[in-house]
This record gives structure tokens, sequence and C-alpha cells, in this order.
């Protein structure tokens, strides 16, 4: 294996130079093998490759460098409503990033081409961009401390991986619950069910390498399994409800085999039929109970995304945008955003959250720590470069100014950014459930599932529900339809009464763009 391996990189490297003697792009290599005849972590040649980008990052002068390598399997399987079509996509992606400091300034260089004398040009190009960058004379960039040296490897906990599945099984399976769906008997109603099921699948293999002795590889499995009802009552008036079971997180092959689904369908289905049929809501003001998966939307984007001190400083404002929690000096332990039943954690280790891992792209071993603590917001998002802007506040509560550990990136041939964690909003003391909260209203609205959008401060935004209850003298009376609910972060936090208890959890995913180009 070691042996075809090196001659796959030879095999690269002659290609480069033929293409590059043609004057034609690296992109025309796609005739090379798969990603199998890559080299793997802890393989001799994957290692030769991270040493020769290194040193010639340090000969060119830079300070420092890390070198990312990701390989990406991607796999998408839509079984669509009948009468409609298939779609499979099959995407294997190669990609290594130089990343140099030099001066105070960031350098970043990237390409599809894993090959020694690659490495060396990727990172003298990422040391003259550096340079060029430090030039400009803006702020000036410094790590905080090194995280200690480390040769190692992990992977997300699986059960299977998915592309061992036989691609048989792959599509049999969802389009079984498909069919399943358009069996359902809706009586004498006069309406019909179908489906539609989308299954995504990815297998990440990330290795980091810097000047200061990282070695570090991981696999990361991620599913996005997506299920839709539909039930048709008029040729103009189409009800839809999808799975609250199936939903984006970390895992493997069985996240679908093992969900719960035709559990669910007959709720589903009659929620669908509900849908179709609703009634127009009158414009008013309402008190409002959300379900978890609303609750988890709204604390990813008006907290979770809100914290990153990236935007909060103002770095993301041309590209992702800025955040309410500004500035950190006027904000940090002194801005009450809600009421002490609020508190948010933020963590990247909790099993199947989308943000797990061990290392971040800087080699750093995140920690669990508090965002919101009894309303207050007491800290953001960190990276390496951008936790000593918060160095007088850590040091007044006897903390060095150390990454979170929020460094990350779509793959190695994306820029390292600051991206969200795992985000964890604290139940509520008691054991209260939905129906119990809904029971409190006198005049409300009981929104269940929906999507929530903000601007680009995080600031404002809305709560598009799909199934919306009207509630009087807490009783629900009757079903609306898509129904929005307008509101300003602070102000929809501070008006928190309650939450519900430990069992009504619920974990989710949300896509977040950042940079430009945007990664997700």
């Amino acid at each position: 294996m070691a042996h075809s391996r090196r001659d796959f990189l030879k095999a690269a490297s002659a290609a480069a130079l033929s293409l590059a003697g043609r004057g034609l792009p690296f992109g025309g290599l796609a005739a090379l093998p798969g990603i199998d005849a890559y080299p793997r972590a802890g393989e001799k040649d994957l290692e030769e490759l991270a040493a020769r980008a290194l040193e010639a990052a340090r000969a060119a002068g830079a300070t420092y460098a890390d070198v990312r390598f990701t390989l990406r399997r991607v796999e998408e399987i839509t079984v669509p409503s009948l009468g409609s079509y298939h779609h499979l996509r099959d995407e294997e992606l190669a990609g290594v990033g130089v990343r140099a400091l030099v001066d105070g300034a960031w350098g970043f260089a990237s390409s599809a081409l894993w090959a020694p004398d690659e490495m060396a040009r990727l990172a003298r190009e990422a040391v003259a961009q550096a340079r060029t960058n430090a030039r400009a004379g803006a702020r000036r960039i410094e790590l905080d401390a090194p995280p200690p040296p480390a040769r190692a490897e992990w992977k997300t906990p699986i059960e299977r991986d998915p592309f061992d599945v036989p691609l048989v099984e792959r599509i049999e399976v969802p389009w079984a619950l498909m069919e399943q769906a358009t069996r359902y008997n809706l009586g004498a109603r006069n309406a019909s069910a179908s489906a539609s099921i989308r299954t995504q699948w990815e297998r990440q293999e990330r290795t980091f390498a810097s000047t200061e002795g990282a070695f570090l590889s991981q696999t990361l499995y991620y599913a996005a399994p997506r299920l839709t009802i539909f039930v048709r009552v008029h040729p103009h008036r189409v009800g839809a409800r999808s799975s609250d079971v199936l939903r984006p997180c970390a895992g493997g092959w069985e996240v679908l085999a093992r969900a719960p689904v035709l559990e669910e369908l007959p709720r589903l289905i009659e929620e669908a039929y509900l849908s179709a049929g609703a009634e127009n809501i009158v414009p008013d003001r309402y008190d409002v109970v959300v379900d978890a998966r609303v609750m988890a939307q709204l604390v990813g984007r008006t907290i979770g995304v809100a914290a990153e001190l990236d935007r909060v400083l103002g770095f993301e404002a041309n590209a992702g945008g800025t955040s309410y929690l500004a500035p950190p000096a006027e904000m940090l332990g002194t801005f009450q955003l809600g009421p002490e039943l609020l508190n948010v954690r933020a963590n990247r280790s909790r099993p199947e959250g989308l943000a797990t891992i061990r290392w971040d792209d800087e080699g750093v071993e995140p920690e669990e720590y508090d965002v919101i603590r009894d309303g207050v917001l007491v800290d953001y998002h960190t990276t390496r470069d951008l936790a000593g802007e918060l160095r007088d506040w850590y040091a007044a509560r006897g903390r060095p100014a150390r990454s979170h550990g929020c460094a990350s990136s779509e793959d190695a041939r994306s820029v390292t950014l600051l991206h969200p964690p795992n985000l964890e909003l604290a139940p509520g003391p008691g054991t209260a459930t939905l129906e119990d909260l809904a029971s409190t209203l006198e005049k409300g609205l009981v929104i269940c599932a929906g999507s929530v959008t903000v601007d680009r401060q995080q600031l404002n935004g809305e709560i598009n529900g799909e199934m919306v209850y009207e509630v009087r003298r807490g009783k629900r009376t009757r079903f609306l339809g898509n129904s929005e609910v307008l509101f300003r972060a602070p102000e929809l936090w501070k008006s928190l009464k309650a939450l519900g208890g430990a069992g009504t959890q619920y974990w989710t995913g949300l896509e977040v763009p950042k940079g430009q180009p945007a990664q997700l």
C-alpha cells in the first residue's frame, strides 16, 4: 500500500509538471486515482509532505506555519415524491492548505495537488502573501501560547461507515421509507400523501501539522438525512411537514438505520393534512411558546453566531456580518441579555454535535465554557489569534488568554476561520413540557417547527412558523398555517419567562455562512 501511494505521489508530480508545461490549470488532474490512493494520516508519505511545506515556510521567513490536509467523500441521494426525479451525487475532494505568519500577518495558499514540489510552492506563496499583508499596516497578529506538541489520531464514534454500506442498501432504505408514507390511509378525506427523502453522508479525513511540533489526524463523519411529507387536498393546496427525528448530526449509517421514522409517520401526515387547510393569523401581539426545534435555532443564531469574536470586532463586516454583542469592553460581565434562567454553554465535545472534534484547525484541544451565565454575557468564541483581544478580561479572573478551540474550515483549500461550537441552552429547573407551558397562556401562540432568520448583526429577526396553534385561556383553539413572529434579540431574551425541563432538549444543526468566499 505504501509503495502504491509513493507511485501516486510521483505520478501527481509528473502530471503537474506536464500540465504546467502546457499552461493548463491543475484542475485538469481528474484522471488521477481516487482518494483511496492518497496517503493516510500516520503514513510516512504524508509526514514527508507536511515536513516539506513547513521547512519551506521557515526557510522563506515564517515565524509560524501550519499545513492542513483533507480528504472528503460526500454523497447525496434524493428519493423524490412520485412523479419527480432521482438524484445521486458522489464526490471525492482532496485539498492541502499552508498558512504562514510573517511580521504579524497571515498568508495562505492552497491546492488540490499533493506533491513535494507543490508543498514548497504553497509555503513560499503563503509567506509572500503574508509579507504583502504585513505592509498594509493592519492589526498585528499575536498567537496565544502554543498547545503541547502532540502526535495523535481521533475518529468520530460511529457504528458503521456509510460508505461501507452497499450502494443498493443506501438507496433502498430511504426508498422504503418514502413508499411507506405513500401507503398511509387518509380515509375518505379526498387527500393523498407522498414524501421526499434526501440522505447526505460525509467523511472527512483531516491532518494538521505545525512548526510547533503538532501532527494530528482525525476522521469526522456527518449525516444530514431529511424526510418531508406532503399531503395534497386540492390541486393548489398542499401541506408539508418534515421529520423531527432525522436531522443533521455527526454519526454514521446508524443515524438513518435506527431513527424511529415509521413511528412518527402517522403524526407527520396528520399535521401535513392540517397545514394544507390552515387559517390565516390575525396580526396582533401574542405571548409565544416555541418548541425545542425553534428554540435551538434562536439560540444558535442570536447567541451562538453573535458571540463569534471576529464578528464582534468587525472583522467579518464585509462578509458574514457583525454582532450586536459589541464592543467587548462594554459587554463582558455587564450586558444582561436575559433573566437568570438563561444559561448557554459552548463545547466541541458533545456526542453527535456537528462541531464536535478532538482538535480544531490550529491543533488546539477545545474546552467547555459559559457564554451566557445567569443571563449575563461572560465570554466569546475565540481562536489562537483572537484570544489575546480578551487578555485583560481573562487576567482579571485569573485565567490565561487561551483559545477556546473554535478555528475551523470547510476543508484544507479554505482559509481557517472562527466557526461556532456546539451550543447548549440549559433546561429549566422544573419538569415542564411544551403543553405545560402552553397551558399558561391567556392569549398566545404555540409554534412547532419552523425557521429562524436574522439580519447581519444577528439582532433583528423573524420566526417563520410551520405549525402554529392559537391558544386562548390555556387551550389550543385553532390551527394556523405559516405565521411570522418578528423580534429583536435582546427584547426576545429579556422576555423569557420559562423553559422546558430536561426531557425537552432537542439537537439539530444550522448552516452559518462565513468569510469570502463563503464557507458553511
